[in-house]
């Protein structure tokens, strides 16, 4: 189940961070692909050890930051968190929850400083008990980074046992308690609360994901769509709807993005169309047409497919072209890698007649800013 909130930033920037539950150790890479471009950062959790290597987060890709503070992760024993956490490490993937490991990490993305604090009903994590320390650790988080998300890995079998029959009601006050100390949004994992959602101070608490989605009549869906101001407030207002995602576009990118990239450094060749070798638009035409998508042969018959794109609305995918030495005639292709929102750059990887294969930062290439001349969006499936 995923939960996606937009931030708004200076200048209405947007900072898009997904919420998912919990999630299987072996399918986080499926996750990380799958969520709409405009996610920066996604957020989410584990009840099983990982036990086995993921592939490596791409730079195209959102951040993503797990808690490993569930009960159930903790009852497979305090041996499984050390390959767990390597493994994750590995895989340019953030996490927390664990006393020994960290209580939070703090990542940046996209120009945004993101803190992320997980604790739970577990004995090797700080818990409702220990009120104060997280407290204090939730206000320090606060102080270094832009948006704070808090996750709580709760349990009501260990709650009743260690925390005592009110359990229910600590549950609220705890969670008011994290947005008094600096959480800009707060999820309780496993909480089977009857108030799915609830405003607080203008901060967004998640009681239950699958409550809010089936609540909104959503069962089933795979997010929700809200939105929060930079400074963590939630703006019901500035979008009053709830609407389902559809991400099997962006993930299908995403794996083309991932394959493009392990062609870098094959040999330019004028009029080679791969995969030894490539021309600008043979990389373009070989890359595309492995996931179904059929471009022209030549970079000028590729500039007059899809839809125009404005620079400023670029998005991982997207064809960007440019012209020739003096003139306005198109003369190369790339494809547009990732975004930068905070500068407005971005990177593309193309076939240079030099280099070969690579990904260059189009703001650092002078040759390539002076030539721009637009860019296409080929829509998947279509």
């Amino acid at each position: 189940m995923l939960l996606r909130m937009s931030v708004f930033g200076q200048e209405d920037r947007k900072v898009h961070i997904t919420l998912a539950g919990e999630t299987e150790p072996e399918h986080l890479p499926q996750l990380v692909s799958n969520v709409p471009f405009e996610v920066d950062a996604i957020f989410t959790s584990v009840d099983k050890p990982l036990t086995t290597a993921l592939p490596q987060r791409q730079a195209h890709e959102p951040a993503l930051a797990v808690s490993i503070s569930s009960y159930d992760l903790a009852k497979s024993g305090l041996s499984v968190f050390g390959p767990m956490n390597t493994h994750l490490k590995e895989a340019n993937y953030n996490f927390a929850g664990t006393k020994f490991h960290g209580d939070y990490t703090i990542f940046s993305k996209n120009g945004t400083n993101f803190g992320f604090c997980s604790f739970g009903s577990s004995p090797y994590t700080l818990q409702m008990k220990d009120s104060l320390l997280i407290k204090n650790i939730v206000s320090r988080v606060k102080y270094k980074t832009d948006i704070v998300v808090v996750s709580y890995s709760y349990d009501s079998r260990w709650a009743r046992e260690e925390e005592g029959e009110d359990y229910h009601s600590d549950v609220h006050d705890f969670a008011h308690l994290l947005i008094d100390a600096g959480a800009d949004v707060v999820v309780m994992n496993g909480s089977k609360d009857e108030i799915p959602v609830e405003l607080y101070a203008d901060r967004l608490i998640v009681y239950s994901l699958k409550g809010l989605t089936d609540a909104k009549g959503l069962k089933g869906s795979s997010g929700l769509d809200l939105t929060l101001y930079q400074d963590g407030a939630f703006a019901e207002e500035r979008t009053g709807t709830i609407i389902t995602l559809s991400t099997q576009a962006s993930g299908e990118i995403r794996k083309m993005l991932t394959e493009a990239a392990k062609y870098r450094g094959r040999p330019y060749r004028m009029g080679a169309t791969g995969p030894r070798a490539f021309d600008c638009s043979g990389f373009t035409k070989y890359i595309f047409n492995l996931f179904g998508v059929t471009l022209p042969r030549t970079s000028k018959e590729q500039y007059h497919v899809g839809k125009t794109v404005n620079r400023k609305d670029l998005r991982p995918g997207d064809l960007v072209f440019f012209g020739r030495t003096g003139t306005r005639s198109v003369g190369h292709v790339g494809i547009v890698y990732s975004v930068d929102r905070t500068t407005g750059g971005f990177q593309f990887i193309h076939a240079s007649t030099s280099r070969g294969v690579v990904i260059d930062n189009f703001q650092n290439v002078g040759y390539f800013v002076r030539r721009y001349i637009g860019a296409k969006r080929v829509e998947f499936g279509k």
